[in-house]
């Protein structure tokens, strides 16, 4: 665990980065980079040569974090350095702004159906598929694709619809998973007369802007609405850290059971709840009990902001410069990721 950045473009081996910055998170598909190199003599000719689309690998130690293809190239100059930028993102990034061939699909199987979309637009990646007993989508689901859609908007769509999510790993396949709630991979502790601390800087937010003391589902014909019978149709649950009488009513236009109206009531509290909270942590070097990647479970002990237990890396940024080397977290409350239930009524 030396902290050594070495990037492999097209095959040739390179290190040595001025600085670097590479990115991973659970919720925002796809994984990106940026490399900075003071140019020497010894491998300028080489690094002038690199294009555009061409591929790279980029390691941590013998730890494989990127798989994908370089997309901007900025050389500059002056009379005291020459630097050489280079910038991109994993192998599946194209999916996020290429638009989708229109058509319409019966395929139930939700890793069957990425792997048709992508055979029909033309993609040949790998999908890996880790969660267990993956519902089949809806037989009353009219699957197909909107004008204008992305190909990550359409297999979003769909990825909601069974309760997963999407994302992508180090060799820049895509991934379908869940929520972490096993792997725990480190601490971060910053306690007031600690010798173990390890928490460089460290932002929390606490918010309650989107949170609601009584919130009540409704289901029935929205004309119904006012109506005595509409008024049996109706979940509720109540958040008592909220002041009272902050109200928020949903309604559904199909008829539904009121266990999961209550349901549901439950989990709009507990997401906005979680959703509120987020901290922002920077540690020294990039490991943890291994190295920090995204959706796995950190325990975090601060007697500043007053987190104690245990939470889910949402988001990884390494980073590299003449200040040493870091990894920052975002990190969110477990559960903060679950998918609307209403969803799959």
């Amino acid at each position: 665990m030396n902290n050594v950045i070495f990037y492999e473009i097209n095959g040739k081996k390179y290190e040595g980065a001025t600085s670097f910055q590479a990115t991973d998170s659970v919720v925002e598909f796809g994984k990106s980079f940026l490399i900075t190199v003071t140019v020497t003599s010894e491998i300028t000719p080489s690094l002038l040569n690199i294009s555009t689309q061409d591929e790279i690998k980029i390691f941590i130690d013998d730890n494989l974090i990127l798989t994908g293809f370089i997309i901007n190239k900025n050389i500059s100059y002056d009379s005291s350095s020459h630097i050489i930028a280079i910038e991109g993102a994993d192998k599946a990034t194209d999916l996020i702004d290429s638009n989708i061939v229109q058509k319409s699909y019966k395929i139930r199987n939700f890793p069957k159906l990425i792997n048709q979309v992508l055979k029909d637009n033309g993609y040949n990646l790998k999908i890996i598929n880790n969660v267990i007993n993956l519902p089949l989508l809806s037989e009353k689901e009219e699957i197909h694709t909107e004008n204008q859609e992305t190909i990550i908007d359409f297999l979003f769509r769909y990825a909601q619809k069974v309760q997963v999510l999407l994302t992508t790993n180090q060799n820049g396949d895509i991934v379908i998973t869940r929520e972490d709630k096993f792997g725990n991979i480190g601490n971060a502790t910053n306690e007031l007369n600690g010798t173990n601390n390890n928490i460089i800087s460290a932002s929390f937010t606490d918010s309650t802007k989107d949170r609601f003391n009584i919130v009540e589902i409704f289901s029935q014909d929205t004309n119904e609405f006012h109506t005595e019978q509409a008024s049996n149709q109706k979940g509720h649950a109540t958040d008592n850290e909220i002041r009272s009488p902050r109200r928020k009513r949903v309604i559904f236009s199909n008829p539904t059971k009121t266990k999961f109206l209550n349901d549901y009531a439950k989990w709009f509290i507990n997401i906005k709840k979680a959703k509120g909270k987020k901290y922002n942590i920077k540690l020294q070097g990039y490991y943890g009990k291994s190295l920090w990647r995204s959706n796995n479970l950190i325990k975090v002990k601060d007697d500043f902001t007053g987190l104690n237990g245990e939470f889910l890396i949402e988001g990884v940024s390494y980073s590299k410069s003449i200040n040493g080397s870091f990894t920052d977290l975002i990190i969110v409350e477990k559960g903060s990721l679950g998918v609307d239930p209403s969803l799959f009524i």
